[in-house]
């Protein structure tokens, strides 16, 4: 890299000299585009992420929730319960720990979700289509060093 990198510190930063504009510019955009298919099926982009976490393992705690949809306690809460009355999540108290709630997601989710995938799959495949695998592979691993660098801050 030649000169001194532009940051939010320079007198001579602009916006777009930040990975931080790209990204949230790029996640705002995906969120609108998805959004249509999200909504046809009765779902927000949170519940989406929702639905998307729990396909994933059979059981999962609300704190677990909140890290990989990365989402409010407060906010998760008010999605997971619209979610339960809505059928596509099913809530119970932990046997173990009665102020701890377990998050499962029903067969009405599931197939809310695999009927959701090929559209959503479409706008993956129309920007990333041209990425090779190493490439995406190559992307993905940092922006997870990323994303954990700005978890440890």
């Amino acid at each position: 890299m030649t000169g001194r990198r532009k940051t939010p510190s320079s007198p001579d930063f602009k916006l777009e000299d930040s990975p931080f504009y790209w990204m949230g510019r790029i996640s705002s955009l995906h969120g609108l585009k998805a959004e249509r298919a999200l909504k046809r099926a009765g779902l927000d982009h949170s519940q989406w992420k929702v639905l998307s976490a729990l396909s994933r393992r059979d059981m999962s705690s609300l704190s677990q929730l909140m890290d990989e949809a990365v989402l409010k306690q407060s906010t998760l809460t008010k999605v997971i319960q619209r979610m339960a009355a809505e059928g596509l999540v099913q809530v119970t108290t932990s046997q173990g720990d009665g102020r701890a709630i377990h998050i499962t997601i029903t067969d009405h989710g599931r197939e809310t979700l695999e009927r959701l995938r090929p559209e959503i799959g479409q706008i993956f495949s129309f920007v990333f289509g041209d990425l090779s695998d190493t490439d995406m592979d190559a992307m993905n691993a940092r922006l997870q060093t990323i994303f954990e660098q700005l978890r440890r801050f």
